[in-house]
This record gives C-alpha cells, structure tokens and sequence, in this order.
C-alpha cells in the first residue's frame, strides 16, 4: 500500500523538495525553478511580460500591480555577471539589444534569459516549451532562445489570428494589432511528443467537396487514385484538416459571446482562452505528464491542464499534471475558484481541501524582503523554497579531473553565495568581500580549490581566523551577531569534505 510519505518522498526524488504536482507557488520563478530538479516537466508553457512598457492592474488585489516597464534597476546585478562569466554569447545578444533597442530591452532579456536557462535544464529530452509574445520583443526573444535552446532545436513559430480589426482598435500609423506569436522550441528535437491535431472541415468545404450520398446516408467524396483507381473518402471517417502554424479558430475571451465568456473570464487583462492552452497540451503531452507555467497569472495553463468541461465531458483523453508559479497569491484563488465553476470541482474534507486528480492542491509561499527603497531588487528570506535533491556538490568530480583554483573564482562565488558575506549574509559588493578557504590551510590542511573557497568580509574574516565555520558561529553568537541561516550547501559540505574525520559536522 502506497502511504502519503511514500508519494512525497517519490515527489522528491523526481522533481525536488517542497515540489509536486497540483502545487502553486508565490515566488518569483526563478527562485522556484533553480529548486526545480533537471529534466522533470514535460511541457512549459510562459506567458511573461511583453515589454509592452504598460502597467496592469490586477482586479481581484488593488496592491497588486504588474509593471512591464523596465530598467536596469530591476534587474539584479549577479545575473549580468552570471551571464558574462558562464553565458558570454548570451551576454553579447542582450548587449547588443541594448545598442538596438535601449536599456528597455536589456533589462527585459537578462530577466527573461536567466529564467530561459533553468527552463531548459528543468525540461526533459522529450519537452517543449511554449512562449508567447508579440512584437514588441519576439525577435529579441528568438535570439536568446535560438542560444538557450539552440537553433536547430526550434519547432515553429504559431502565430495566433486572436481577433478582428476594429476602430476601436486602431492606433498609429499602422495596422491593426490581431494577433500574437508563440515561439516554440523542443529540448531535442526529433525526441520531442508531438500529437498531429486536425480541424473540422468548414461547411462550405464539405458542401462543395463530399456531395455523395451511399445507400446508408453516409456522406462521401470520391478521390482517383493512380491506375484509374476511384476511392471513397467518407466525411465520418475524415481527420480534417491539418494544424497549421496559423491559429486563427479561436478568439480573445472579449470576442466571444457574453454567455461563452462569462464561463471563464475572470478579468484579468492579458487573460488567455482555455481553449489555446488544451490545444497546446494535447499537441505537445501524453497523459500524465507535467505542465510548468512560470507565469500563471489566473491559472488558465493549471485548470487546462486539469482537463474537464463543467466537470462533465473531459476535453483530453486523460488529465495531465501540473505546477504553477506566480508572485501573486491571487493565482492559488484563481485555481481553486476556476476549478469549481467550471470544472465542478469543490473543496472537501475537514481541513477544506481541494483534490485534483493527482492530489491535494497545494500553496507553497516564499517569502521576499526588499532590498533598496526602490522596492525593485528582492531577497528571499524564508518559505517554502524548492530545494534540489539531484543537484551534485559544486566541487564533485563528476569525471574524475582533478580539483584546480579558478582564475575566477571570486566571480563564481560572488554568485553562488548571492552577494553576501558567508558569515551573517549581509549583502556587500564585490570589492568589500575577501576569498577565504572554508577548511584553514594551516591548521587544517585544506586544499586551494574551487571546493574550499568562500567570500567575507574583512571583519568576520578575522573572528573567524583559522578557525571553522561552526567555530565562527559560536564567536558571532558570543558578541550578539546571528550567523547566516541560509548559507549555500557548498559551504557545509567543504567542511564535510577537507576537515579531519572527529572535526566534521
């Protein structure tokens, strides 16, 4: 008999603790994602920010204000550096839209690339990953994925025909806006699910085309084939026509009639019809598989993903998976509320729960403080925080080489500790924060490697002298200080791996 401990420790194993499917994450994505193991999801679907320099409202929190306007303020200095020390032709492409297109858009891409990259490794060999945009920044995005992905691993690019011109619509020079793109790359193609879809034939294809009768009332049209041969193609029997890349069946929800859109609108204003994400997973998932959006919103991937109409008829052949990420709490209101108007799902249980069809529907918050008074940089402090458990130890010798000191090192853990001292966390320039080893080279005997290697500041550097890191802990506790809690894993395991045997923690 499988037991609840059993299912999350399976959970764990597979995508990282603290993550499961039929979870709902407040957090910035980024922080969710890097928690995330490798290839665990099999479809991504992301709806972001448009760089559309406009600012959104949501309805349902008048504290919650979406501002897709951007600038070099917003974005967090280690992810520059990261990109310019481990990613440098990513680094070159967001540069040059900065020459091209402003500093707008090179904010835009660095928020967005060093979120692509984890989207990448989260993704199985068998994945696909959906993102939508429109012109405002599609081609800049087409680069950036063209390196994250690679180009060879591009599948198409679905432009969606969501609507018609109208005055009211009209603005500018130009013609109207009516439609968006949505860019869609496998993890390696060739390896990616891909399930043909088929539209029904219109009426006036099927009135001048299949205008035979047989003796049993079944409609056919009649086709030569080579040698003279003439075949019967029956409408009953008929896939239809083919998907293209050109979606143009299905509207904004604002197009459709009051009664149809009531069904799910929820008034959020760059809301998505179901109907295109149940087409997205059908096409690119078999059942039981798992749907991430990083940018959920009001959740139309999660009740998609979901899969039923009104709780009656399932409008994919099996439910799929699914995880969703959103910094607003309103995203885990917006999937319980969904889940029961339209698909005829309600809470049960003493404790008020919901369950899917792959569990108890979970909230998992991650708590932020901010860091300057802008209130544009963020820092998490505490919460639910995804934690990889098949990440290896940044010093693991995966291949047998041996261990070296990096001309960088400095760089590379200025990233890895976010900027903070290892002794209480202050957040510091580089220029204040010092290498020091983990394990002392002269009491210790610990190596000059990647593996032993830290940034603090000058003064915890002399608490701590050459003594450890639990030694260090004890001095700060002894003069009022609290040690950082949150402290990279690196660090543990250095001690764990260079100190004597009776030393380790």
């Amino acid at each position: 008999m499988t037991t609840a401990s059993d299912t999350a420790s399976g959970a764990d194993a597979t995508f990282g603790r603290h993550v499961a499917p039929s979870t709902i994450f407040t957090a910035d994505n980024l922080d969710v994602l890097r928690g995330m193991n490798s290839a665990c999801v099999d479809l991504i679907y992301l709806d972001p920010p448009f760089n559309s320099n406009a600012q959104y409202q949501n309805p349902f929190d008048p504290e919650a204000r979406f501002h897709d306007v951007w600038s070099m303020d917003r974005v967090r200095k280690g992810w520059m550096l990261e990109l310019r020390l481990k990613q440098p032709p990513l680094h070159h492409i967001i540069t040059a839209a900065a020459v091209t297109h402003g500093e707008t858009m090179q904010a835009y891409l660095a928020y967005m690339s060093v979120r692509l990259i984890e989207m990448r490794r989260v993704l199985k060999d068998s994945g696909a990953i959906y993102l939508h945009c429109d012109p405002n920044a599609s081609h800049y995005l087409k680069a950036a994925m063209d390196y994250v992905f690679g180009h060879r691993n591009f599948v198409d690019e679905i432009i969606w025909h969501y609507g018609t011109p109208s005055g009211g619509r009209t603005a500018g020079k130009k013609p109207v806006k009516v439609h968006d793109t949505l860019l869609v790359y496998a993890k390696s193609y060739g390896d990616h699910v891909y399930n043909a879809q088929y539209l029904a034939y219109s009426e006036k294809y099927v009135r001048e085309r299949f205008t035979h009768t047989d003796e049993d009332g079944r409609v056919y049209r009649t086709r030569k084939r080579a040698g003279g041969r003439v075949d019967r193609q029956y409408l009953d029997e008929s896939k239809g026509v083919p998907l293209s890349n050109v979606w143009s069946d299905m509207k904004q929800l604002y197009a459709y009639h009051l009664v149809h859109r009531k069904r799910e609108e929820t008034g959020f204003p760059t809301q998505k019809p179901r109907a295109l994400l149940e087409r997205i997973i059908r096409a690119s998932t078999n059942p039981g598989d798992v749907v991430l959006d990083p940018f959920c919103g009001c959740a139309t991937a999660c009740v998609a993903a979901e899969g039923m109409t009104n709780g009656r008829n399932p409008t994919l052949p099996e439910k799929r998976r699914w995880i969703g990420v959103d910094v607003s709490a309103k995203a885990y209101e917006m999937v319980v509320l969904r889940m029961e108007a339209e698909l005829g799902m309600k809470e049960t249980g003493k404790s008020g729960r919901l369950l899917t069809h792959a569990g108890e529907l979970r909230h998992k918050v991650i708590f932020y403080e901010k860091e300057d008074a802008k209130g544009n940089l963020w820092r998490r402090t505490g919460g639910d925080v995804p934690v990889r458990t098949d990440a290896p130890q940044p010093f693991d010798l995966t291949f047998g080489e041996p261990e070296t000191r990096s001309p960088n090192i400095r760089e590379i853990r200025y990233i890895d500790q976010e900027g903070r001292c290892a002794a209480d966390g202050e957040s510091l320039a580089l220029r204040h924060l010092n290498t020091e080893h983990i394990v002392s080279r002269k009491r210790h005997d610990g190596p000059d490697v990647d593996g032993n290697i830290q940034l603090m500041c000058q003064s915890h550097n002399s608490v701590k002298a050459e003594g450890t890191m639990r030694e260090l802990d004890e001095k700060m506790r002894s003069r009022g200080e609290e040690p950082w809690e949150d402290r990279p894993s690196f660090i543990l395991a250095a001690e764990r791996k260079y100190l004597p045997p009776r030393l380790r923690p």
